[in-house]
């Protein structure tokens, strides 16, 4: 989380949101006339690496988290302000659903205390701050390319009171790990 400029009270903060497989960020920007021109200022931005549960979110969970999270970590600038979270997503359907998950009337709730608006995103403008910091979010190292051959040799089915498979790998230095697993079909 880290903070870039300072907003008037008075002033409407735009929210961008972005995600990812693994990680979601939020950029909140103030939009400010510079020069008979609107020009959009940042404020703050937040990133988290998803673990667990929130990895298998849809795309539109993640936004939607991304906007539960903003809001928790710079709740004294959603207390203070009129937020506008601009997205591609349909956040306000989702939000305002009478038959959302319980997690999603559950975020819904907590927004409603605050003053948080959805609108289309017509332009780019500040989402690229987001998209640039959703993608290097990463839970883990950045992955090495790997020069070397590992092998895979599969095993075909067995019929000993019901199905199996079977794999080796084998690694570039001839180390073997040996994989086996049953499968269960239920008709």
């Amino acid at each position: 989380m880290t903070k870039l400029t300072s907003p008037d009270p008075k002033e409407i903060l735009l929210l961008y949101t972005s995600a990812s497989q693994k990680a979601i960020s939020a950029a909140l920007v103030v939009e400010r006339e510079t020069d008979g021109t609107h020009k959009q200022y940042p404020v703050y931005f937040a990133s988290e690496a998803l673990a667990g549960s929130k990895l298998h979110y849809s795309e539109l969970e993640k936004i939607a988290y991304a906007v539960i999270m903003a809001s928790r970590k710079l709740r004294h600038y959603f207390e203070a302000h009129r937020i506008i979270a601009i997205s591609d997503q349909p956040l306000h359907d989702l939000l305002h659903n009478r038959e959302a998950s319980p997690r999603i009337a559950k975020w819904a709730s907590e927004l409603s205390e605050l003053v948080v608006d959805f609108e289309k995103r017509t332009a780019i403008k500040s989402q690229v701050l987001a998209d640039f910091i959703v993608d290097w979010t990463s839970p883990e190292a950045q992955e090495e390319e790997l020069t070397e051959t590992w092998t895979v040799h599969c095993d075909g089915a067995w019929q000993n009171e019901g199905v199996g498979i079977a794999a080796i790998l084998e690694s570039p230095s001839g180390a073997k790990i040996r994989y086996a697993a049953r499968l269960n079909f239920d008709q």
